[in-house]
């Protein structure tokens, strides 16, 4: 069956009969079709055969990454920000993690500001303190209005009294309050 026939299912929404073929595929041959859905038919797949799709899913996550690597290693930040902008933040902030410390934070200032924030929630304190010490101001400013109040607090409360004051002086008035 070629690929074709597979999105044409897709569309058609037949999941049993995909999940029947796909089961034929390996798991590599499945990621291959993932990686050429869109984000929003990709997500039905993966909600309609959660069982034949997680290897695969593993798999084009692998593949992907690798991509998006390569595109770190040549400086290509708009085709990096593009290839991570349907990730999963989890998945985002381990990518981050891979990276040295001048390409973690060119690559976190290559993410959309809302996945930014996202992603930066999902790092341990002291992922998060490392990030904020390559960051501008302006950019922890940034990532810390963006972020959704609980998630900010937890940064705060995790942080010693120096650090979160400085932090707090970044915020607007109305951020600081709110945090305060």
């Amino acid at each position: 069956m070629r690929s074709g026939d597979y999105e044409a299912l897709i569309k058609r929404r037949e999941w049993k009969l995909l999940e029947e073929l796909l089961a034929e595929l390996t798991p590599e041959e499945t990621a291959e079709l993932l990686a050429r859905l869109g984000g929003e038919e990709r997500r039905h797949l993966f909600a309609a055969l959660p069982h034949q799709l997680f290897a695969a899913r593993e798999e084009m996550m692998r593949m992907q990454k690798s991509e998006v690597e390569t595109r770190i290693q040549q400086g290509r930040w708009a085709e990096v920000r593009e290839g991570v902008a349907d990730w999963a933040f989890p998945d985002v902030a381990e990518l981050l993690l891979e990276q040295g410390p001048q390409s973690r934070a060119l690559l976190f200032r290559a993410l959309r500001r809302d996945q930014a924030a996202e992603v930066f929630a999902y790092l341990d304190t002291e992922d998060q303190n490392e990030l904020l010490r390559d960051l501008t101001d302006e950019e922890t400013r940034r990532v810390l209005a963006d972020m959704s109040p609980d998630d900010r607090t937890q940064v705060f409360g995790e942080l010693p009294g120096e650090a979160t004051q400085k932090l707090l002086n970044l915020l607007s008035p109305e951020d600081r309050q709110e945090a305060q």
